[in-house]
């Protein structure tokens, strides 16, 4: 393959994950006679077009997911460095140090936090930070390998879901593990800053360390988790427009995305009550309000043509909303050094890799879903079960249990609890009389006056 053709798949790869558009993106001919000629053949149209976007998706997160993991592997720092570094880096010594003069600074900080913690106990937070560390080289590499076999469909839908679990689970069962607890107390020296309560207070310090060190891990995997799942959604609307399933799953994880960022926004502004921060964050708040809103057209079956323009508009606002969040985060990065540039460049190019991977895995997943809930309806209709669900559904309906809105309106008087009414009675459909009582055989004649006084 040369430099050309190189190029050429890189700016397909580009395209069609932008793009993620099946009504417009399609396999090339070379791919595909790869497919259909692959070890499980793919023959089918609609299936090649799927599969070659999953390609694509797989290899920009592959490529993400090595560089990463190479800038893990070649910046990584033990526990004792990381914390003497956190400790003097925002002290006007050290920043008008030289580049010798920081070096030496860090250096007698490190050999503090050593002589403070024990190297025993900062080996157990070394050995948890590698855990994590390997289990990140080994979901890239089955990511890759993935990438590597896309034709082999099978195959390539168990690794790429093996390697995002083995990365998505490792720092979430290790952030639920109280670091602190799992040190020897009785070994760490405060020296002439006291006794217990030293103690207590340098654990409260390493607990907020250790927090955002782990919120620097777990936030783009978990930031990702519902953005990936959306955009598979929507994705998969323009592979079936004719489901309204795809639809149903963007409208209801935007909500919760949008609340998931509400709760991370409350407390990092307490931390850092930037104008620049709440800015991005209300942009990326508000962008999953954009499938809220149009959600009256996702949850509606759709022609195929129809679905480019709806996805285009939908995509295009979001994307308009996350871009200024990015660039308002991006500022306050600059302006209050809140992060260092490459720890910055680490997190947004984690959460691109986890978003990326994601896709792919919610797709391949709720495209069995949507499949499941299809044949199963096919078996419902006229069946048992259809009747004794549309008996309940109708007896729900008549309170108003069964609509989106709060409005409540009277049940239609055939009906009520599956028993029939009689009509209304209509109280001026004949005059009223103050006759004698009815009998059987018509109502009785008025009785005769009483006689005169004079008669």
């Amino acid at each position: 393959m040369n430099a050309s053709n190189i190029w050429l798949e890189i700016t397909s790869c580009i395209r069609r994950v932008v793009r993620s558009n099946f009504q417009i993106e399609q396999a090339t001919p070379g791919e595909r006679v790869k497919l259909a000629t692959a070890k499980v053949p793919l023959t089918d149209p609609l299936v090649q077009n799927y599969a070659v976007w999953r390609k694509s998706v797989l290899w920009i997160s592959a490529i993400c997911f090595m560089i990463l993991t190479l800038v893990q592997i070649i910046g990584f720092q033990s526990a004792a460095y990381q914390l003497a570094k956190g400790a003097i880096s925002m002290t006007p010594e050290y920043r008008n140090a030289s580049s010798a003069g920081r070096t030496s600074m860090l250096e007698t900080a490190r050999q503090n936090v050593e002589n403070t913690l024990h190297k025993s106990n900062l080996e157990t937070v070394d050995g948890l930070f590698i855990f994590i560390l390997v289990s990140h080289v080994i979901g890239a590499i089955l990511i890759v390998i993935s990438a590597c076999v896309w034709a082999h469909l099978p195959l390539s839908k168990r690794l790429v879901r093996y390697g995002w679990l083995t990365m998505f689970l490792a720092p979430f069962f290790l952030s639920m593990l109280p670091i602190t607890a799992m040190m020897d107390w009785d070994k760490v020296n405060t020296g002439l800053m006291g006794g217990a309560e030293a103690k207590v207070q340098l654990r409260q310090g390493l607990s907020v360390a250790f927090a955002l060190t782990f919120f620097m891990l777990v936030g783009p995997k978990a930031i990702s988790l519902f953005a990936g799942v959306i955009r598979s959604s929507i994705t998969l609307k323009t592979l079936i427009p004719e489901s309204a399933t795809p639809g149903w799953a963007a409208v209801l994880i935007a909500p919760l995305y949008s609340l998931f960022l509400v709760v991370i926004t409350s407390t990092v502004i307490q931390a850092q009550g930037n104008i620049w921060l709440l800015l991005g964050l209300i942009c990326l708040m508000s962008a999953p309000l954009v499938y809220l809103l149009r959600a009256k057209t996702l949850l509606q079956p759709h022609k195929p043509d129809e679905m480019t323009k709806i996805v285009f508009q939908i995509r295009l606002t979001c994307t308009i909303l996350n871009g200024l969040g990015f660039i308002f985060l991006i500022i306050f990065v600059i302006v209050v050094k809140f992060f260092t540039f490459w720890r910055a460049i680490e997190f947004f190019l984690g959460l691109m890799a986890s978003l990326t991977a994601l896709t792919v895995v919610a797709s391949d997943f709720l495209l069995a879903v949507v499949y499941k809930g299809y044949d199963q309806s096919k078996q419902f209709q006229g069946s048992t079960w259809q009747q004794g669900l549309e008996s309940k559904f109708e007896a729900l309906s008549t309170v108003g249990l069964t609509k989106f809105s709060s409005s409540h309106e009277a049940p239609p008087p055939a009906m009520v609890r599956g028993m029939p009414m009689l009509p209304p009675v209509s109280l001026s459909a004949a005059p009223i009389t103050l006759a004698g009582p009815a009998t059987d055989d018509g109502p009785k004649t008025p009785p005769p006056p009483p006689p005169s006084a004079t008669a």
